[in-house]
């Protein structure tokens, strides 16, 4: 995943990346429902789509309407049985260019930034070529921490991410308490503070991302 970040004006080229990508979400999501709704008759798109208004539709959202449905018990179950990749009701996403992602991003004034490397699914033997590769290609900034990664692994993230000449950023991938309880605004892996203790440089990165190019 790629992040934008301290964009300043959206770029008709961001727009159409964007719009491509709701329009592929959108029949991903439909062709996963049809899946879902093939073994479970009682499921409706319309009482999905009321569950969750005004809202860009996703894989925890499916999950929480199984509970909803008591299909299954816990969001997690949903995704082991049915949405987790190669799980029968899974379909994969269709994302956009990565370089024209990177040019689009730059073209709105902001910034590129890898998310959560490790779901890259590359061995650490090859991840500092596929990361400085990423990097080489106009990548700015390497989300190092994350809630989903082991502590031992964002610390060497960051290391690489330092000597490669990634800013080091972090996420609480936090989408909401009811979606996934166990993420905390503002904390990060091992329940750790987003903070200057975590990033050194966290009051100069914040500046940058305010300051206009």
């Amino acid at each position: 995943h790629l992040l934008g970040l301290g964009l300043k004006e959206i770029s008709p080229s961001l727009n159409e990346i964007i719009g491509n990508l709701q329009k592929n979400r959108e029949e991903r999501n439909h062709q996963m429902f049809e899946l879902l709704a093939q073994k479970f008759s009682e499921l409706s798109w319309d009482e999905l789509s009321e569950m969750f208004p005004d809202t860009i539709l996703g894989r925890p959202h499916f999950a929480r309407y199984l509970v909803a449905k008591n299909i299954v018990k816990q969001n997690q179950v949903a995704f082991d049985l049915f949405l987790a990749k190669g799980r029968e009701c899974y379909v994969p996403r269709t994302g956009a260019n990565l370089d024209e992602a990177i040019v689009a991003i730059r073209d709105s004034g902001g910034y590129p930034v890898i998310a959560h490397p490790m779901s890259l699914f590359v061995s650490w033997g090859k991840l500092p070529e596929v990361i400085a590769d990423i990097y080489d290609r106009g990548v700015m900034g390497i989300e190092a921490f994350h809630p989903g990664a082991r502590n031992s692994e964002c610390f060497r993230l960051e290391e690489l991410g330092r000597k490669l000449g990634f800013f080091i950023t972090a996420a609480s991938d936090f989408h909401g308490e009811k979606i996934r309880k166990d993420r905390k605004l503002g904390n990060t892996c091992g329940g750790r503070k987003i903070d200057e203790k975590l990033i050194p440089e966290m009051d100069e990165l914040v500046a940058m991302l305010k300051t206009d190019n």
